[in-house]
């Protein structure tokens, strides 16, 4: 007998970062930021290393970590979500893919044909004439 077990892709949001911990930033990033005066500020701080063991001892698999979200793309079943959830430093745990594949490119495609629409609406109102070279989507690397 076989016991299968899907496991599904997840972000999971923490509360806060490490207040003691230095900035995750390169040397020349650092350099950059002196030159043009830029300060650093909670992004450039990275993910509470604590936060990421206590998943990895619950034996959930870390994908990747965000310091932009303050969070974790990580590997578990369906059943370790309510646990998840349940931890005092998370706040949020989003589904973002499943066995049949990304629910995010399919966010991302809907988002793409509300783009093109919209593109559409404007050259065919006069917003902008369709040889002028404004394209959205060439513009963003697409080609249609």
């Amino acid at each position: 007998m076989y016991l299968l077990v899907i496991l599904y892709i997840y972000f999971v949001s923490f509360l806060d970062k490490p207040e003691k911990s230095a900035p995750a930033l390169s040397p020349r990033a650092v350099e950059q930021r002196a030159k043009w005066h830029i300060p650093t500020d909670e992004m450039d701080y990275p993910v509470c290393a604590a936060y990421l063991d206590s998943l990895r001892a619950r034996d959930i698999k870390i994908h990747h970590t965000s310091r932009w979200f303050n969070g974790a793309t990580v590997e578990m079943d369906s059943a370790k979500v309510a646990e998840v959830e349940s931890l005092s430093f998370v706040t949020a745990v989003e589904l973002t893919r499943d066995e049949s594949g990304s629910l995010y490119s399919q966010r991302k495609r809907a988002s793409d044909d509300r783009l093109r629409r919209r593109v559409y609406q404007c050259q065919h109102h006069g917003m902008f004439p369709a040889d002028t070279g404004i394209g959205a989507f060439r513009f963003h690397g697409r080609h249609r």
